[in-house]
């Protein structure tokens, strides 16, 4: 079985069909959007054609592979005893590194952003795709997080600390904001293929001992809605999840230089001071100049000017505690691979001088 595993051909196989998963993909990413074409090529383990036909999805192929890898490191391993052979191990061993680095990456980084006016500052970061619900009671202060997530799978869920249960009546994955003097019904919208441009929105039904009642929540209220309660008034908000920094970042200055003659932006920076209480540094945020901060990394990703305007500055702040994982791996696969090609040399040496 180990040796069936370890084939050559599972290599070959593997391998071409990540680079039509990757053409197909990049393809297709033109008409459903970045988010969805990643989830349905490159995130799944099976890929359904026309929704009937089912073929090796980006997952299943990075799995399948890694076993492939295991199985030729042990086989080569039993065969290759020499020491002239050490290389193509560690070749072995840093390429199935390069994969578990992926899998930590995949599973272990957090993408987020952040907006900021000048000499405004955050200690919080917001997450692209991911929504929750806020509930609030003023008189105490005391807030309540709920994932959306939680509640769409659950459908029902209570607050023990407010003495309320929430109960899911409509969901819209994208959803109109009405204007003002409209009625607040939920008006949906096609769902934008591009996740993070989608604002959804929730019917709910609030009960608690004396009364229930139902209300609808928009992602793009500024403001919080009045929730009473018994003996209490606390406050309901769907927003992005907001993602906790260990540390504050300050917009202290923001620059954008135009090309001549036009309004499309040929470069933006940013200055920005992170403050972590016990440290406080100063640094320049541009295009290709990314601030790195322990396992953060805050790249200049776009900008803003409101009808006001008032420029605001775009970060992406991407959590990763693997990011030198990749580097580590990529050492070992050259180390490995110098010391192959150094070996084979010394091999023919010898075999010259023997002749």
């Amino acid at each position: 079985m180990l040796k069936y595993l370890a084939s050559l051909k599972i290599s070959v196989f593997g391998l071409l069909w990540l680079f039509v998963l990757t053409l197909w993909g990049t393809i297709a990413q033109v008409q459903v959007g970045l988010y969805e074409a990643q989830e349905r090529f490159f995130y799944s383990f099976v890929l359904w054609v026309f929704g009937c036909i089912p073929l090796p999805g980006g997952r299943f192929i990075l799995w399948l592979l890694f076993a492939n890898l295991i199985a030729a490191t042990l086989t080569r391993f039993i065969k290759y005893r020499k020491k002239r052979y050490a290389g193509l191990i560690i070749v072995h061993l840093g390429l199935l590194f390069y994969l578990v680095a992926a899998f930590v990456v995949f599973h272990g980084s957090v993408e987020s952003t952040v907006h900021l006016m000048e000499n405004q500052e955050t200690a919080f970061s917001t997450s692209y795709h991911e929504w929750e619900i806020v509930l609030l009671n003023p008189s105490t202060m005391t807030g309540h997080l709920i994932d959306l997530d939680q509640l769409l799978n659950e459908k029902t869920l209570s607050v023990e600390a407010l003495g309320v249960t929430l109960a899911l009546e409509e969901y819209a994955e994208n959803a109109r904001m009405p204007g003002s003097g409209e009625a607040a019904v939920l008006q949906k919208l096609p769902v934008n293929g591009e996740r993070s441009q989608n604002v959804p929105a929730v019917r709910l039904v609030a009960s608690d001992r004396a009364k229930s009642f139902d209300f609808i929540l928009f992602g793009q209220a500024l403001n919080p809605s009045p929730l009473p309660l018994e003996g209490a008034l606390a406050t309901i908000q769907l927003r992005r999840k907001q993602v906790r920094l260990p540390f504050t970042i300050r917009l202290d200055d923001f620059r954008v230089q135009f090309y001549p003659g036009t309004e499309m932006a040929k470069s933006y920076e940013s200055d920005v001071t992170i403050n972590d209480g016990s440290l406080e540094r100063k640094a320049l945020i541009s295009m290709n100049q990314p601030l790195r901060y322990g396992p953060y990394t805050a790249f200049q990703s776009s900008y803003q000017i409101d009808q006001m305007g008032q420029e605001y500055s775009i970060f992406a702040v991407v959590r990763n505690g693997g990011r030198y994982l990749p580097y580590i791996s990529s050492l070992l696969v050259f180390g490995g691979l110098t010391l192959h090609f150094l070996a084979m040399a010394f091999v023919r040496k010898e075999g010259k001088h023997a002749s």
